[in-house]
């Protein structure tokens, strides 16, 4: 648009230059009407005496340095919209149906919310256990995970760091717990690709050091380094058994946590959950973003503190995964019978049910 006024001539099409190095086309007449209709209601945003209605995409907003200043507004004005699952365009339905508080939705009949159109009965639920929970300020317990949450002498808890730009997994980070005597020995490993060409030793490394535990579960959060094993796997020619077999080991707790309880926090992340049960990362500030750009000026600079300061990073982050799932098996057990006396209307149960098909038991 800003060209079209210009030069007196509206481009075409335009190109985006992705990570991979690659232009491509994209057809900027085909969205021109999107965009004018999009500028035009900026405009009359920006024409208004008050200012809009704060609602928080969490995909997005965590890139934003304004976050923190919305998050406030937010939770002054509009806590219902923090809570997990309500979306931009859920946030009307329930408005829509009178309800504008999470206490209204705590309260409300289930069936009256999954009465409500385009929500659907497995979010109706989830929405009202996650506002009893943040009502509560306590964890809904739905099952109790230490039945079936592997323990063992010896348990493993892993993290990597990656940079998408370089295409790289430069850290895999491993943290080694195990119980001898009655004593816990705690011990953290960091395979590092300190050059992008070492990437493929330090998954060697890693390979070997899982090794040395045949029998100890691998705990992790999302599946992120599933999917990372799985491409170093086929990038290296790891022999696809020992892949498999390495896989079987893994337990993701991220899917436990969705599965097994409901809590009184603003998302499911590792940072959200592991701050909410008291732990506390050495960089407080410190992200995966920082991580990244650790590397990358490790790799400018040649200062190793950049090095360090992503070795500290992902060691909290494999302690903050042990840390939970200590959490889980120590908690879990002693509150599952109370938790659910909140859910006596029979909507455990339905929970329970919902739940474990939206989040089905698997190690990888």
């Amino acid at each position: 648009e800003l060209l079209g006024s210009l030069q007196g001539q509206l481009p075409k099409r335009g190109f985006l230059i992705l990570k991979d190095g690659k232009w491509h086309p994209v057809h900027l007449s085909r969205r021109r009407a999107q965009v004018r209709r999009l500028l035009q209601e900026y405009l009359r945003s920006l024409e208004q005496p008050e200012p809009p209605q704060v609602l928080m995409a969490r995909s997005r907003c965590h890139l934003c340095h304004w976050r923190e200043h919305c998050r406030q507004l937010n939770a002054a004005t509009q806590p219902l919209s923090l809570l997990p699952g309500v979306t931009g365009s859920r946030y009307p339905l329930l408005q829509e149906a009178g309800i504008n508080s999470i206490e209204a939705l705590a309260n409300a009949r289930l069936e009256m919310l999954q009465a409500i159109p385009k929500l659907g009965d497995g979010v109706a639920l989830q929405l009202q256990l996650q506002a009893r929970a943040t009502l509560s300020r306590k964890p809904l317990w739905l099952q109790s995970p230490p039945q079936a949450l592997p323990t063992a002498s010896v348990e493993l808890y892993f993290d990597i760091e990656a940079d998408p730009r370089h295409n790289v997994a430069y850290l895999l980070g491993l943290l080694v717990v195990e119980q001898a005597e009655g004593n816990t020995i705690v011990n953290y490993h960091g395979c590092l690709a300190a050059e992008l060409q070492e990437e493929g030793q330090a998954w060697q490394q890693f390979l070997q050091l899982v090794q040395r535990y045949p029998e100890a579960p691998i705990y992790h959060f999302h599946d992120f380094e599933i999917q990372t094993c799985r491409r170093l796997g086929e990038q290296y020619q790891t022999d696809p058994r020992e892949v498999r077999q390495l896989l079987q080991r893994f337990v993701d707790l991220h899917s436990w946590v969705r599965r097994s309880v409901v809590l009184p926090i603003e998302s499911y992340s590792l940072k959200n959950i592991a701050r909410w049960l008291g732990f506390k990362w050495r960089l407080p500030e410190a992200n995966g973003a920082h991580s990244i750009y650790w590397y990358s000026q490790w790799l400018e600079t040649r200062d190793r503190r950049y090095l360090e300061q992503s070795l500290i990073y992902n060691e909290d982050d494999c302690r903050a995964t042990y840390h939970l799932k200590a959490w889980l098996s120590q908690s879990a057990a002693l509150e599952s019978v109370n938790s659910l006396s909140l859910l006596a209307d029979g909507t455990a149960s339905a929970a329970v049910s919902w739940l474990g098909k939206k989040n089905p038991p698997s190690g990888g």
